[in-house]
């Protein structure tokens, strides 16, 4: 299976009052063609700033941004924005933002917000453009009646299909979707992660799915990308990671996690996530580790191979 995405120690640093937070720092990995990779951890720990690396949509206060974004062969680094606007974003990759239901302007129809898509990026007329969203929005499980709703005027499952219908509207192969179900609840959750993967499954659609929820990201993953403080603690296929858990992070994360099958006594992670502006030194995650070893404070791990497709940031492992 070939890579449509590869990573190379990508770092994304912001310049704030408080100093360089290191949102992501020295980031690496490949993703195959037709793969889900779920980037889970909890807030704060460069989820949804990966996503903006990759898609190179950056603020203002850039500190540092290298590396390598190797998507389909071209480094979209040092791409053109022309380029990148006008044969990459949407065409080829699109992403779902965070709280993408409350993005769409409430004083345009549902419809003119989603054909304004074909007629800036397709360059069709306007009856053209209408037709196609009222197909696109047949696409995502909803009534092409919707074209002259409001937002105001659909349920939060709803507006969600909608952002989802407009990022898939130039048949991108890359889908980043940053949280795509938070504040849904859980009927209208499940709802979604089906739509996604019979989207996936009939355009051979690739993912990059952001959540901190570990059941979701079971129900739609390939892969496992578990992140902590900017880097990467765990990768692997997702029955491996979920299943065998090695990094102390991840297990602490599953072991955190209600089981519905399973009567085993909830744990938590004591302490609370670093600040990427003043991280510790060493393994990030050392001051919560209940492995914590004296080289753990000072050496900063390797993201270790363990086997195919399953690496490991942690001294622990570097010792056997």
């Amino acid at each position: 299976m070939s890579t449509i995405l590869a990573l190379k120690d990508l770092k994304l640093y912001y310049r704030t009052r408080r100093g360089v937070v290191k949102a992501v720092d020295s980031v690496s990995f490949d993703l195959k063609v037709g793969c889900c990779l779920s980037l889970v951890g909890e807030s704060g720990c460069g989820k949804s700033s990966m996503a903006y690396a990759i898609m190179r949509i950056l603020p203002r206060n850039i500190h540092t941004y290298s590396g390598e974004v190797v998507f389909e062969g071209k480094n979209l680094m040092v791409l053109p924005e022309g380029e990148l606007s006008k044969e990459v974003w949407l065409k080829k990759m699109a992403m779902v933002f965070q709280g993408a239901m409350n993005s769409l302007n409430p004083v345009l129809s549902v419809g003119e917000q989603v054909s304004e898509v074909f007629t800036l990026h397709a360059g069709m007329s306007k009856t053209e453009a209408q037709e196609k969203a009222a197909e696109l929005l047949e696409l995502v499980r909803l009534p092409s009646s919707l074209i002259n709703k409001y937002p105001h005027e659909l349920s939060g499952g709803m507006k969600q299909r909608v952002v989802i219908a407009i990022a898939l509207s130039m048949r991108p192969k890359l889908l980043i979707l940053d949280e795509p179900t938070s504040a849904l609840d859980v009927i209208t959750q499940a709802n979604i992660i089906n739509l996604l993967k019979k989207l996936q499954e009939d355009f051979h659609l690739t993912y990059i799915f952001i959540t901190h929820d570990l059941g979701l990201a079971s129900e739609l993953s390939d892969y496992i990308s578990v992140m902590y403080a900017g880097r990467i603690a765990e990768l692997g296929d997702a029955r491996s990671v979920l299943t065998d858990p090695k990094h102390p992070y991840t297990q602490k994360l599953l072991a955190a996690t209600p089981k519905l099958f399973e009567e085993a006594k909830l744990e938590f992670i004591p302490g609370s996530p670093p600040d990427l502006a003043s991280p510790p030194t060493g393994c990030r995650f050392h001051p919560r580790c209940p492995y914590a070893m004296d080289s753990c404070k000072v050496k900063e791990p390797d993201l270790i191979k363990l086997s195919e497709d399953r690496y490991v940031s942690c001294l622990l492992l570097e010792r056997v």
